[in-house]
């Protein structure tokens, strides 16, 4: 992709097609990554509120 960008006329096609490829690539990786953290906030709460109400 960055060989193709740096060329003095990029072919769109092919720049288009890199992008959906990289983005195929983190967005799976980028919903994991949140999914984890919502989860240890999640927690975090729970145990706030469990040390809150004394459990």
């Amino acid at each position: 992709m960055l060989a193709e960008v740096r060329q003095p006329q990029p072919e769109p096609r092919k720049v288009r097609k890199a992008v959906a490829a990289l983005r195929g690539f983190l967005v799976p990786i980028a919903t994991t990554a949140a999914r984890q953290e919502v989860q240890e906030l999640a927690q975090h709460g729970i145990d706030n509120l469990n040390h809150a109400i004394g459990m």
